[in-house]
């Protein structure tokens, strides 16, 4: 069964709100147990077992980065960042095996109050692609691929998955 566009973008929107909330359990759940989140360095490459990345993890490995999120000594975390993210252009760019493959875009906003120093706000921008599958749980992500703008820019600790 393929989504339908308004099926598409109300999922991106609410994984962005699960992101934005800080429902990162959640969030990995939305993956199939073979799946996958990748942030290639370079927006050229094809295969995540070769090249740079910023994240490139499977979803047993992203578990255990999830879940010291949540620990009391995360302190890439405190204090709490805070984040908006809008997603935007969204379209079915095709279809891989029973997957449907969609290119969006994404511009995320993320603030830090500091105790001590600058407080820190950044923002990301770039290409998001999804490989979405139907299961029965819904629409689920075989695979994520997110391509920023500045990916090979100097960039600090980047604990919140964009």
């Amino acid at each position: 069964m393929t989504p339908n566009l308004e099926e598409v973008t109300g999922f991106l929107y609410d994984e962005a709100h699960m992101l934005d909330s800080g429902q990162f359990k959640e969030w990995h759940a939305l993956f199939t147990d073979d799946g996958y989140y990748w942030m290639p360095v370079s927006p050229d490459d094809t295969d995540r077992t070769q090249g740079a990345a910023l994240y490139n993890a499977d979803k047993a490995f992203f578990e255990i980065s999830i879940n010291r999120l949540y620990a009391s000594t995360a302190h890439s975390i405190l204090p709490a960042r805070r984040a908006c993210r809008l997603v935007g252009n969204i379209r079915i760019a095709g279809h891989e095996d029973d997957a449907t493959i969609v290119r969006s875009k994404l511009q995320m906003h993320e603030y830090r109050v500091r105790e001590i120093g600058n407080d820190d706000a950044r923002v990301f921008a770039g290409t998001m692609h999804h490989a979405l599958v139907h299961t029965t749980n819904g629409l689920r992500m075989r695979w994520k691929r997110v391509d920023i703008i500045n990916s090979e820019a100097s960039l600090t600790a980047m604990p919140l998955p964009l």
